[in-house]
């Protein structure tokens, strides 16, 4: 690398935020960090705008010793600044030392940043050791000092608190965050240099205060997951290691805490990846009253929904509505499908209260904790021609300058790849470049004022997909009908290869039927039929730009293609109902005959269509042109 002569004002830095090493609890000798998160596939680096920038500058990034750069570029345009994708690959594993360098197009002057040291991993705490049928992390190894798993614990064991016992995992580094889940409560413990280096088990405390938060009454599982100084999760569904699971009995009055189904069975954890019928359920054991109270009493289910968030972690508590106790001893409640669905990373503790009919408490039960993990639904409503919602007729003469389509959902962020489908009747579609989502929830997709000319007199629907780490989404339909200019003659020769907005009919489906054949040089548009189902609509399109009252002809000529077998027979129909007589085609390619339909426009919107009324599929064959609607 050339000697720099002058020093670059801002060095390049990421453009996913790479993690500031400069105060961690345990000193690092790197200024920044990048996980997967920031590098894998590729890292995104960026150069502010230099002073005095020209096109042709060069700008590039040198990582370590090498004299090579791992991404150069030049300017091509003047911007604020100017980006450099690195391939993961050029990208090693630990400290590096990171420069940016600009060359002047003119005069080859060297411009370079202030060397800065780059801290880079990718390997997750505790590997990747897991089973894709066990919903844990296998990596991970917890234990609870002085009580095997399945203990029971109570007001004399946990006086002082709990002590936790991590077993060293793969991967472990300094400034690596433990979190200890005790329920829905969570602790979290920095990693030491000496922590990191050792053999022994991490000891973590769990308090009192904790464990009071706990279940007071039935199973208390306790795991842990790690997040490392460059924000790599252990894991990748299953960041959590394997419940250890504490019988408690620190409050024998209470009732039993509910049992967590899903689709009918005992469940721990919802994987919101794994397919299901998301029937979530709560089954509830209550004492049996002989005497039946009259009213009978009443069941609340109390959830609480806690997730983590980019701050922390949030929660919100849910009050059900009452439930009749049938006085059987045991009650089963449905528990909302979206209360779970929308969540990813989190827990749902739920208890119950057993109310008399007036609403005063009898008693309640212990509290059961089930783990959601997986990628939460996106609930993806319709995208919004110019904000405004639902089916819209617009006229392409109020957009000179274009227009704009909202996309807006909750649960947006900035790894969402979106792309917007503006999809005409015939399925074909106007190619809209994606965009990525925010932290806003809207995006604003741009539309020419050429790609709405050319929908005029079509109906288009306008939906979205999102693309996550996990999957693709699809949102809901917006109609858009998009007015045309008054239909005076709108002739489709077919002579061009193209079918000029005529669809297939169900009588065409069979894609061995139509197809646009050379004859002599010349494109015709020929029906190879195959089936003895062939009668039915055969061709049809819509018209959406007709003047109510006005006269229309509608003609078409064919052609009978082989003398053998079955002549073909047609007829013209319409939307509204009028049809021409069914006409046997006796007349031999390369001669034509002719049919035609008059009739009068009943509203703006109909459907032309060319009908055969001959099943069979030997013979049958023919040849279509000059389909021709045209005003009187």
């Amino acid at each position: 690398m050339t000697t720099p002569t002058q020093l670059l004002p801002t060095p390049p830095y990421s453009v996913y935020p790479a993690i500031p090493l400069t105060a961690t609890p345990y000193p690092e000798t790197s200024d920044w960090g990048l996980g997967r998160r920031e590098t894998d596939p590729n890292a995104l680096f960026t150069f502010e705008n230099w002073q005095a920038s020209v096109q042709n500058d060069s700008f590039a990034i040198y990582w370590g010793t090498s004299p090579i750069p791992v991404a150069q570029d030049i300017v091509k345009n003047i911007a604020n600044r100017y980006n450099l994708t690195i391939p993961g690959t050029k990208i090693p594993e630990g400290e590096s030392q990171v420069v940016g360098e600009v060359t002047r197009a003119a005069s080859g002057q060297l411009e370079a940043s202030f060397p800065e040291l780059y801290l880079v991993k990718t390997q997750r705490p505790g590997g990747l050791t897991f089973w894709a049928s066990e919903h844990y992390h296998r990596g991970l190894h917890l234990t609870v000092d002085g009580l095997p798993d399945g203990s029971i614990i109570n007001q004399a064991n946990t006086q002082v608190g709990l002590w936790c016992l991590i077993k060293p995992y793969e991967n472990i580094r300094k400034n690596d965050t433990i979190t200890v889940a005790y329920g829905a409560s969570t602790i979290d413990h920095i990693v030491s240099p000496a922590e990191a280096a050792g053999t022994a088990p991490i000891r973590i405390f769990i308090s009192p205060q904790v464990i009071k938060q706990g279940n007071q009454f039935g199973p208390v599982g306790v795991a842990f997951m790690v997040r490392d100084v460059v924000n790599n999760v252990s894991g990748e569904t299953y960041a959590y290691s394997k419940p250890y699971i504490l019988e408690s009995e620190l409050d024998v009055t209470l009732l039993r805490p509910p049992a967590f189904m899903l689709d009918g069975a005992v469940k721990s954890t919802v994987d919101l990846d794994q397919p299901s019928a998301q029937r979530y359920e709560a089954q509830v054991t209550l004492p049996v009253d002989p005497l039946a109270p009259i009213p009978p009493n009443q069941i609340v289910l109390v959830v609480t929904v806690t997730q983590k968030t980019q701050p922390g972690t949030s929660s919100r508590t849910v009050r059900l509505p009452a439930v009749t106790d049938k006085n059987q001893g045991s009650e089963i409640l449905t528990i909302p499908t979206d209360l779970i669905a929308s969540m990813t990373d989190g827990t749902l503790r739920m208890f119950v209260e057993w109310q008399a009919a007036d609403g005063t408490l009898l008693n309640r039960s212990g509290s059961t904790v089930v783990r959601v993990v997986g990628t939460a639904a996106l609930v993806l409503p319709a995208p919004a021609f110019e904000n405004k919602p639902g089916p819209r007729t617009i006229a392409p003469e109020n957009y000179p300058n274009g227009a704009v389509v909202a996309v807006k959902y909750q649960g947006m962020n900035s790894t969402h790849v979106i792309s917007l489908n503006w999809t005409f009747a015939n399925g074909s579609s106007a190619a809209i470049p994606v965009q990525t989502g925010n932290a806003s929830g809207t995006v604003l997709f741009n539309i020419s004022p050429q790609l709405i000319s050319q929908s005029m007199g079509q109906v288009v629907n306008l939906s979205y997909e999102v693309t996550t780490s996990i999957k693709t989404s699809v949102s809901g339909n917006q109609q858009l009908k998009v007015q045309g200019k008054e239909l005076v003659n709108d002739t489709s020769t077919f002579a061009d290869g193209s079918y000029a907005g005529w669809e297939r009919g169900p009588a065409g489906a069979d894609p061995r039927n139509l197809k646009f054949v050379n004859d002599n040089g010349k494109l015709i548009l020929f029906n190879n039929t195959f089936t003895n189902k062939s009668a039915g609509v055969l061709l049809k399109k819509r018209f959406t730009n007709l003047r109510v009252g006005t006269t229309y002809v509608f003609s078409v000529q064919v052609s009978r293609w082989s003398e053998d077998f079955a002549y073909p027979i047609g007829f013209l129909q319409t939307s509204q109902g009028e049809k021409t007589t069914p006409l046997t085609i006796t007349t031999d390619y390369p001669y034509f005959q002719s049919m035609s339909l008059s009739f009068v426009a009943q509203g703006t919107d109909i459907d032309l269509m060319y009908v055969s009324a001959q099943d069979s599929g030997v013979g049958n064959d023919y040849v279509l042109r000059n389909f021709v609607v045209e005003r009187t």
